[in-house]
């Protein structure tokens, strides 16, 4: 960066800043094709720790993650259900709420 004179002011004491632009663009990394590659990675390393597992182990850990993704899945199921019962709620109360003062208008 440089300095230089104000040339329209008459009398100008304060120098004004002359910014250098780079022409070149700036490059940023692929962060969707990096964590793209880890979780490829990821499923690899997982697919062959599965394939070297026993039958009988294959057997206990596909029933295992059944297990665990239902249970995730109610979890969110039950969730949702009380979210929507919860604004059901509301605008039963807020319904109510509005006819009692109205009535007593």
């Amino acid at each position: 960066m440089s300095f230089s004179e104000n040339p329209n002011k008459d009398n100008a004491t304060e120098p004004i800043e002359v910014i250098e632009i780079d022409p070149q663009p700036v490059s940023y990394p692929d962060n969707s094709s990096t964590a793209h590659q880890e979780i490829t990675k990821t499923a690899n390393q997982i697919q062959t720790w599965y394939d070297g597992l026993p039958m009988i182990a294959k057997l206990g850990v596909t029933v295992g993650v059944i297990f665990l993704v239902f249970s995730l899945l109610t979890t969110v199921l039950k969730l949702v259900a009380t979210i929507l019962s919860v604004f059901i709620l509301g605008a039963i109360v807020l319904l109510l709420f509005r006819y009692i003062i109205s009535s007593q208008s």
